[in-house]
């Protein structure tokens, strides 16, 4: 009884240990996300506009301070 009181101690110090362990995150993104710039010459749909419009706001958003 008193070895797996023992080894559950063990155990539970050896899982709890690796909880408190954070790996590191690096958010990237915005090294090669860039705001689109359509040139004149481009011929662009509505969608297209509407597409490009959402990237930049949220590039904006997300990146501009950063």
């Amino acid at each position: 009884m008193n070895l797996l009181k023992h080894l559950l101690l063990i155990s539970s110090i050896a899982l709890s240990a690796g909880c408190g362990i954070k790996a590191p995150t690096f958010d990237t993104a915005c090294d090669w996300v860039m705001p689109i710039r359509p040139s004149q010459q481009d011929q662009l749909t509505d969608g297209t506009v509407v597409q490009i419009l959402a990237h930049n706001e949220v590039w904006e958003e997300v990146c501009e301070n950063a």
